[in-house]
């Protein structure tokens, strides 16, 4: 899978999950992960952890 498709694969399961657990339509929790951009920063994290993980994978296994 590429980045891209991980973090939409994300992104849709944290979005269900939120409503659910909040009790919210899912056109409410899209509504609030806009506003509070949650959907830039699930990719950042991503990201990041993804660059970590190379990262760490070239010191351990020269």
């Amino acid at each position: 899978m590429s980045i891209q498709s991980d973090v939409e694969s994300l992104s849709i399961q944290a979005l269900e999950n939120y409503a659910k657990i909040h009790n919210l339509s899912e056109n409410d929790a899209v509504d609030l992960f806009y506003k509070y951009q949650i959907f830039e920063k699930i990719l950042l994290q991503y990201e990041m952890l993804h660059r970590k993980r190379k990262i760490i994978r070239r010191i351990v296994l020269p």
